[in-house]
């Protein structure tokens, strides 16, 4: 199986990015060989408009099975669904992973199925007033002021950092 991680760093030791389609590059490991390789997204840093989507078409064309990430557009989300890519986002219910489940069969853990929808809740109603929230900022901005107003959000996206999923922290 392929899984990738949109990572901060280019080796097994970085912290996940939060950001999918901003991030700077994906660790693409291979649980057959236990070998991995980074993979720059660089096509997608820039973009002033899809880099999820660009991003999703890059890992599938890749033949990655699994995503690990801290956030995960509407758009992206839908183009790694239709692609067959599961994805983890912020609290992932690993549990429900192919991977998982043929290593450790069907595990019923109802707390925590009950715990991830409440949270995927909260998160879909953060998102929605976050997008509307940049929405309306952008209408009263001029093109500099917007340039400027996403490079601020990248910042503060960039000072949470969030752990490895291959080491213990």
């Amino acid at each position: 199986m392929k899984i990738i991680i949109s990572s901060q760093g280019g080796n097994l030791d970085s912290a996940v990015d939060p950001r999918f389609g901003r991030a700077a590059q994906f660790i693409l490991y291979d649980t057959e060989t236990a070998s991995y390789e980074t993979i720059s997204n660089a096509q997608s840093l820039d973009a002033a408009q899809g880099a999820g989507i660009k991003a999703a078409e890059t890992i599938s064309r890749l033949g990655a099975q699994v995503l690990i990430t801290g956030h995960c557009g509407p758009k992206a989300f839908e183009t790694l669904k239709a692609a067959g890519i599961q994805t983890s986002l912020h609290y992932p219910p690993a549990h429900r992973f192919t991977y998982y489940q043929e290593r450790f069969g069907k595990i019923d853990l109802p707390r925590t199925e009950a715990l991830r929808k409440e949270i995927a809740g909260y998160q879909d109603e953060i998102q929605k007033e976050v997008i509307a929230h940049i929405a309306e900022s952008k209408k009263i901005m001029n093109p500099d002021q917007q340039k400027r107003f996403i490079e601020l959000l990248r910042a503060s996206s960039d000072k949470g950092r969030a752990h490895s999923p291959f080491t213990k922290n």
